[in-house]
């Protein structure tokens, strides 16, 4: 713990020692990011001619490191996990969880500028558990995302940004016992970084 302490210190405190940080991106930069925000549900189970909702809104969070390649075009990594609430359908309890590891990308417009608009997109691996009255079924399936996002810098080290993002995640429609194999949700996250 005090080794992350120190190394968050030494981020948040070195980074005017290095020169040419100022506003707008730069090609070689890096931004890393901490998300936070509420995620809703797109789409449901679908059992027969019957849909169910798979949970209730919920919390997002995540974590994003990214390399400009150029002013206008990132990639990098991220996770990203979403706990989302408990819904209650036709008498039926349903809690989920979802853990993504993914590589995203960024396209900037206006990169010189202090703040820029941008278009956040992402694939990777999702890992879904499902909980239905108590019974809960877990599948590891593909992911991908896309959205809109606003960020700006706040001085030459500290960002701050709010995306929405469309997150679409296949599941093991077998193991879960339903008949569509896919779900998806609507993110809107509040992110706070640093730039390098």
């Amino acid at each position: 713990m005090k080794k992350l302490l120190l190394a968050v210190l030494f981020a948040v405190f070195a980074m005017p020692a290095f020169a040419g940080i100022d506003e707008g991106i730069d090609k070689g930069m890096t931004h890393v990011f901490i998300m936070g925000g509420v995620a809703f549900p797109a789409t449901q189970f679908e059992v027969g001619n019957t849909n169910y909702d798979f949970a209730g809104k919920g919390f997002t969070y995540g974590a994003q490191m990214m390399y400009y390649l150029a002013p206008v075009f990132g990639m990098g990594v991220e996770f990203n996990g979403t706990s989302y609430g408990e819904q209650t359908t036709r008498g039926i309890s349903f809690k989920a969880n979802k853990y993504s590891y993914m590589l995203a990308g960024k396209v900037n417009f206006m990169a010189e500028q202090k703040t820029r608009v941008y278009i956040p997109f992402g694939a990777g691996m999702a890992t879904f558990k499902s909980e239905v009255d108590g019974d809960s079924e877990t599948a590891s399936k593909p992911a991908v995302y896309a959205g809109v996002g606003v960020e700006s810098d706040l001085n030459d080290i500290f960002l701050i940004g709010f995306e929405v993002r469309y997150n679409y995640f296949w599941i093991d429609k077998e193991r879960m016992g339903v008949d569509n194999g896919a779900l998806s949700d609507l993110g809107a996250l509040l992110k706070i970084g640093i730039k390098f």
